[in-house]
């Protein structure tokens, strides 16, 4: 990641951010429910900066003792030992993200999560609420029940959002991205 000024201790920060995003989501009970759900008109959550909405029937879930985030909420229903889940976190650096920088950044995360997501891939851009979003995806595979997980990243001055969503491996992938783009296109910065 190229960060205005070279300062690489952010991007070291940012990765090790992402990498345990990812990484703690077999922690934190890895579920969820393969029925069709519509456009996320869920219960809104009000994070530092913007708001999102849950996919109905999710519920959101407040930060722990070990916390790690700004918003989350999951689905009540585990299947496969997995709750599907999405979670929020935003960082504040120093210096301005741009789209290569957060290009860059996603690339190394990537390569951090290697062993436990061995097949992740970027895929095609996005947007959130107008603003460039970057996402990868992948089968992650740790010490627990192996469970899809997608990122999204997206920069916004100094701050760094990403969200994360935990799906079970038997959620088809269709219904995954119908989840993944609803819970996308309610995204509205403040």
């Amino acid at each position: 990641m190229r960060a205005r000024n070279d300062d690489r201790s952010h991007v070291r920060l940012l990765v090790s951010v992402l990498v345990s995003t990812v990484l703690l989501g077999a922690l934190a009970g890895c579920g969820g429910s393969t029925t069709k759900q519509p456009d996320a008109a869920g219960t809104e959550l009000d994070g530092d900066g913007y708001s999102v909405n849950l996919p109905v029937g999710w519920r959101p879930v407040e930060p722990g003792p070990r916390g790690g985030f700004d918003t989350a909420g999951q689905d009540p229903r585990r299947v496969d030992g997995t709750t599907n889940r999405l979670r929020v976190r935003v960082v504040r650096l120093e210096t301005e993200i741009d789209e290569a920088a957060l290009e860059d950044f996603l690339r190394t995360v990537m390569r951090r999560v290697s062993r436990s997501m061995p097949k992740a891939e970027m895929l095609p851009p996005t947007e959130l609420d107008g603003e460039a979003a970057l996402r990868y995806s992948g089968l992650v595979r740790g010490e627990g029940t192996p469970y899809f997980s997608e990122q999204v990243a997206a920069g916004r001055g100094t701050e760094l959002y990403t969200i994360t969503f935990v799906f079970a491996r038997s959620v088809s992938q269709k219904s995954r991205d119908a989840r993944i783009d609803s819970v996308l296109r309610s995204w509205r910065w403040d």
